[in-house]
């Protein structure tokens, strides 16, 4: 008995930061303003004041980061991924005109069940991909695009060396 290895069906799904991600970092920011807090009340006020200049700054750094995470389209075509930007993220080089980019190395860096953080790297740079799980409405192409994660090892998508 053979057995054959078959593909997963391709699929195409919104990348870019939802709201678990969002939550995940307000209640960071939150807790880190309550131990400022509890912090502060027990120590000087030059403490307390320097304590939350480092949490401001946190905050603003988080809020950067959400905001420049790549948001578009990642897409399996049962051979290769590739990756379609939106025009109005924040990207470099070519992927900022709706250019559908290869993807030359893809790594689970987070698995929560309803999301996946990806490291993707492409011939215009690397990226860290944040995808959640889609309304209810299309649970299939959750379950397909974690079927083409997991199967698709990374020295498949590895360019062949020369």
């Amino acid at each position: 008995m053979t057995l054959r290895h078959h593909s997963p069906p391709a699929v195409t799904v919104q990348v870019g930061p939802g709201w678990l991600l969002g939550a995940a970092l307000l209640v960071l920011a939150c807790l880190g303003l309550a131990a400022v807090a509890y912090v502060g009340w027990a120590s000087s006020g030059r403490v307390a004041l320097g304590l939350l200049a480092v949490w401001a700054l946190g905050v603003w750094g988080a809020r950067k980061t959400w905001r420049h995470l790549p948001r578009g389209r990642l897409r399996w075509d049962r051979q290769a991924w590739s990756w379609q930007a939106n025009a109005d993220g924040d990207t470099a080089g070519a992927a900022a005109e709706e250019k559908c980019i290869a993807i030359t190395a893809l790594k689970v860096a987070i698995d929560m069940q309803i999301a996946l953080g990806l490291h993707v790297k492409t011939d215009v740079g690397s990226y860290f991909f944040w995808v959640q799980a889609p309304s209810s409405r299309h649970p299939h192409d959750w379950l397909a695009l974690r079927r083409a994660v997991y199967s698709s090892p990374s020295w498949m998508l590895q360019p062949p060396v020369q």
